[in-house]
């Protein structure tokens, strides 16, 4: 290829969107009948012409390259210019080349050029209308590549950068800052409020409108150099680079009128309800993800004093939270912490519990418990609008013990009742907080004895991203509760950022695929072979595999059929009150069992209302 198409072809790899008319150039044509000399001269006066169109009979269509035809007149001992200048081109063109029509999008066009049985990596003839173009292969597979580094670096729907290209930046501006003292960098951590309810009440289109309507909002907030990424669901973050005072006070109260304007912007211009969460970082700031964990919190923050509002994390001062005046006031820590305490003694916390289906036999196998909180002014609260306090204050640890205790105490209650189809397992979630206490195999040990549960009964969840030297740390409890006959499975695989060194740090049972591949199996070749990935590596590793909200049947036969164990999701069972599970038990036996197995082997019946 020519410097002068090389050249040509350089942007194409930021084009990931553009289709083969936009990456090709009219073809030049040549009739068959010219001689091989004639052709030689068209290369001649265009020295970076790669190929020409040869037009046959008929419309048939041929193709020479510049490569081909030096070989001819060449000869294989350098005779050819004399045996072959007054051959006719038709007699060496390729009429075999690769047409493609204009329409036809980049993986299929790369599909096709490597399976393609002519000369390799010659051009494309690319049929648009009534005209022909051509387009050198290299172009294709330069642009599909540019579409895959693309995609690995930002959101499918929002075409934001994602969490992963969000971090890679924010690490570099930590850097940078750790150089300059007197350089903040400020994180915004922006969660939608109620974006459940859209969801819900008008659907997910409804909700991909909202998203993409959020982020429109947010990159106009943003000025030139900050960056705003979602991160994941209605998650998004931003990065500022404003000219901040150098005093600390004025950093974070510069901080929170800028994340007040993202605030104002996303209910000015998309109409939608948020809280924002900020935190600075300056002389030698934290990691990146501390930074962005600090921000998180601040946002759970925000949440729990009703949402719609900023809440900025301070280092010397705790929380604080803009109020309607534009002033900031430290946020009550010690009533949050009170108010988690008060929860667990006064019995205000309680359990859900959603059954995982086993796909072999369409039979409950397990219930995991989810828990909820019966606030006396707020109502019943989801796990997410609490547990990121109780663990920043201390009490998450205290939580988890009480989530184990009760559950147990549940499901020895089920087991007694003699109610057929019961499910033999129980799935708790262990967070990360609880994995510090020394005498956690004690306490799980304790209450499985008192409540004279199996010890295999139990399948106690791990987080997949928790920290390697905390999964160190807490090894020889979780090792002697595995020993003892308590089961292990990591949770939500493949949505954290952990290798999979550290998910093989400690033996475990099983594993539960994220739902987020699981809501895009269908759709997302990406997400089918992450799933597929996974599904194999455990079958490698005898663990025994859950795929997470499933709600569609396509995507309940596409689990089964790819090999996972159990299924857990909407359209199978919703999480329900514990005085309400025999009944759905007993409904199950009943008649949801052979419902679901219809919908996993054959694409016929209805689980509405199951």
């Amino acid at each position: 290829m020519s410097t002068d198409d090389a050249a040509w072809l350089e942007p194409l790899a930021a084009a990931a969107s553009r289709d083969l008319v936009e990456m090709s150039r009219p073809a030049v044509r040549v009739d068959e009948s010219l001689s091989c000399v004639e052709v030689e001269d068209v290369f001649v006066l265009e020295p970076a012409l790669t190929s020409i169109v040869v037009d046959g009979e008929d419309g048939l269509i041929g193709l020479i390259t510049r490569t081909h035809l030096v070989d001819v007149l060449s000869g294989r001992l350098g005779f050819g210019r004399v045996l072959n200048q007054r051959r006719s081109i038709g007699s060496v063109a390729d009429w075999g080349p690769l047409v493609l029509a204009a329409d036809t999008d980049l993986t299929t066009a790369a599909t096709r050029i490597l399976t393609h049985a002519g000369e390799r990596w010659q051009d494309v003839v690319v049929r648009a209308g009534d005209e022909l173009r051509v387009a050198p292969s290299a172009a294709v597979m330069q642009a599909l590549a540019g579409a895959f580094m693309n995609r690995a670096s930002h959101d499918d729907l929002t075409g934001l950068p994602n969490r992963a290209r969000f971090l890679e930046r924010l690490e570099e501006m930590c850097r940078e800052a750790g150089q300059h003292p007197d350089r903040a960098v400020a994180v915004l951590f922006v969660d939608l409020d109620d974006f459940k309810q859209i969801n819900d009440g008008l659907g997910h289109e409804a909700g991909d409108d909202a998203l993409r309507d959020a982020a429109q909002a947010l990159s106009g907030e943003a000025r030139p150099g900050e960056m705003v990424a979602r991160l994941g669901g209605d998650e998004f973050a931003a990065i500022l680079d404003r000219p901040f005072s150098e005093a600390e006070r004025s950093v974070v109260e510069g901080t929170a009128q800028a994340a007040e304007g993202f605030r104002l912007a996303l209910s000015d211009r998309a109409g939608l309800r948020a809280s924002v969460g900020a935190a600075v970082g300056r002389r030698g700031v934290a990691d990146a993800e501390s930074l962005l964990r600090e921000a998180d919190l601040a946002m759970y923050a925000a949440k729990n004093v009703g949402g719609g509002r900023v809440v900025v994390s301070d280092p010397a001062r705790g929380h604080l939270t803009l109020t309607e005046a534009g002033r900031l006031h430290r946020d009550p820590d010690q009533e949050i912490r009170e108010a988690i305490e008060r929860a667990i003694a006064e019995d205000q916390l309680t359990l859900h519990y959603q059954p995982i289906v086993s796909l072999d036999d369409f039979a409950f196998g397990s219930v995991e418990a989810l828990l909820r909180w019966n606030h006396p002014a707020r109502g019943l609260l989801s796990p997410a609008q609490f547990l990121a306090d109780a663990g920043r204050l201390g009490v998450a640890d205290e939580v988890d013990l009480w989530v184990i205790d009760r559950a147990l105490a549940d499901f020895a209650r089920w087991r007694s009742s003699g109610v057929e189809g019961v499910p033999p397992w129980l799935n708790v979630n262990l967070s990360r907080h609880v994995l510090e206490r020394a005498d956690l195999h004690e306490r799980v040990m304790d209450s499985l004895h008192r409540h004279g549960v199996p010890s295999r009964s139990l399948r106690l969840e791990l987080v997949e991203d928790t920290d390697p030297e905390l999964l160190t740390r807490a090894a020889p409890q979780l090792n002697a509760l595995r020993d003892d006959g308590v089961l292990l499975t990591w949770d939500d695989m493949g949505a954290g950022s952990s290798s999979l060194k550290q998910v093989t740090q400690i033996d475990v049972d099983g594993l539960k695929i994220d739902r987020a591949f699981i809501a895009e199996i269908e759709t997302n070749p990406s997400a089918h072979a992450v799933v597929r990935m996974l599904i194999l590596l455990a079958n490698a590793m005898e663990l025994q595999v859950t795929a997470e909200g499933v709600e569609t049947p396509e995507q309940l036969r596409t689990i089964a059929g790819l090999g996972a164990t159990y299924a857990q999701g909407f359209l199978l069972a919703r999480p329900t009150p514990a005085e309400d599970l025999l009944d759905v038990v007993r409904e199950w036996h009943a008649t949801g069992r052979a419902r679901a197995r219809g919908q996993g082997e054959e694409p016929t019946g209805d689980l509405a209302g199951v």
